[in-house]
């Protein structure tokens, strides 16, 4: 949450259940962020949810499961979407753990059919493109969606001290 909170930018929270949009988490989800329910569907049904919903301009999305991403890492997807129409930061297991579109490339077809939880989640994204777009790619992190990945990030973590 640290990461996201800029007044550079329109930070929302899209939250699961969607009875959890009151919610603080002991103060973890700061009271000034604005929270909605991500609402039903696969993630690529609720990732255009949200992008519909966004206001005019670039959209970035980001999960809340890479814990080494960080405002700058957010800030350089932001400057990337001046320049190229799609950010990704790819995660270490073939999905991503970042994804920005600039408003020309804000369709629902940029998430048809992709193969969720896969490792081929970024390549169908990339894939769904128009030919001429322009992609930036940030550093490559790793994102935590089962218990292994959690001990290889913790081992991983360790080596750097």
């Amino acid at each position: 949450m640290r990461a996201a909170r800029d007044t550079a930018w329109d930070t929302r929270l899209y939250v699961e259940p969607a009875l959890a949009v009151g919610d603080t988490l002991g103060g973890l989800w700061p009271p000034n962020i604005a929270k909605y329910p991500q609402g039903h569907g696969h993630l690529g049904d609720r990732l255009t949810r949200a992008m519909l919903e966004a206001p005019v301009g670039p959209v970035i999305f980001v999960g809340a499961d890479a814990p080494d991403m960080s405002h700058l890492h957010l800030r350089r997807a932001a400057t990337s979407l001046r320049r190229n129409g799609l950010v990704f930061g790819p995660a270490d297991d073939g999905g991503f753990w970042l994804l920005g579109l600039s408003q020309r490339l804000k369709s629902p077809e940029v998430f048809k059919g992709v193969r969720w939880s896969t490792p081929h989640a970024m390549e169908d994204v990339w894939s769904n493109l128009p030919e001429h777009a322009r992609v930036t790619l940030l550093p490559q992190l790793i994102d935590i969606d089962i218990a292994e990945d959690w001990k290889r990030y913790k081992k991983q973590r360790q080596g750097f001290r």
